[in-house]
């Protein structure tokens, strides 16, 4: 698979995100850092697309054959080695064909219950998950994409990442070196990716862990009410009493569903 053709598909169109009316900052204020993130993210996203995209019209070229998906499930993997698993997904919501290899025993899951694949279903659109525990055992990201055929959907396409591996490769560049603090939360609260992987899953509004911190509370239910601002806080650190200060800025990242707040803390 020719890789440039994949990036031609891979259209880096930036979504513009909009200041709410409570938002009180302009957005030239915004440190350059949250800008390449966000750009950064949008970026690789749309790599994702290009793929899921080429490699959907690909199957639908095909018999639907294992002797047919499979090399193409391949070359998606051999494409962009970000990519942790790709799969096609029947009209029942079963994982007939997987690659690589090393998720050959988990081929006919029934993963039909899950929220994003019902929601590919309904609308037979491309569809981002929220995060969740993957059959494969970890917590991910699923880019779904159907699949048509003679104008009817013949089933789907499962794109799996990692997103602290995917994330941590695009924005510790960006970040390295500085005192300076990136995360990414879904608009629900819930962490996709932190620079201590021991955060993602927990929510940065009302996880038991942050409880004792009020002033990291009051934040995240900042950042999620709105799609960009900034906010400062203070917390003290744990098991001394120093007071930390902060002030966070974010911006959001839209893609097929999903909201992402791209969230910088800087020493305040």
């Amino acid at each position: 698979m020719n890789h440039r053709i994949l990036i031609l598909f891979a259209i880096l169109s930036l979504c513009s995100c909009s200041c709410s009316d409570d938002c009180s900052i302009n957005t030239t204020e915004y440190p350059s850092m949250l800008d390449q993130a966000v750009s950064s993210v949008y970026n690789q996203m749309n790599i994702f697309n290009g793929i899921n995209s080429l490699a959907a019209n690909s199957i639908a070229a095909t018999n639907l054959s294992q002797e047919s998906i499979y090399p193409i499930l391949e070359s998606m993997l051999k494409t962009n080695s970000m990519i942790d698993e790709a799969a096609f997904i029947d009209m029942n919501g079963i994982m007939k064909y997987i690659k690589p290899d090393k998720y050959k025993e988990i081929e006919g899951s029934d993963i039909s219950e899950q929220a994003h694949v019902i929601k590919l279903h309904e609308t037979e659109q491309p569809v981002m998950s929220d995060l969740f525990l993957a059959v494969e055992g970890f917590y991910g990201l699923d880019f779904a994409y159907p699949i048509i055929q003679n104008n009817s959907m013949v089933g789907s396409l499962s794109q799996l990442f990692i997103p602290h591996y995917v994330f941590g490769l695009i924005l510790e560049p960006i970040f390295d070196g500085t005192n300076n603090e990136i995360f990414i939360a879904q608009k629900d609260g819930v962490v996709i990716y932190d620079q201590d992987s021991e955060e993602i899953g927990k929510n940065i509004t009302s996880d038991p862990a942050y409880m004792a911190y009020p002033g990291l509370i009051e934040a995240g239910q900042k950042i999620v009410q709105t799609k960009e601002g900034n906010v400062k806080y203070s917390y003290l650190k744990a098991e001394t009493n120093e007071k930390i200060f902060k002030k966070a800025y974010w911006k959001t990242v839209e893609f097929f569903g999903a909201e992402w707040r791209v969230v910088v803390a800087v020493p305040n």
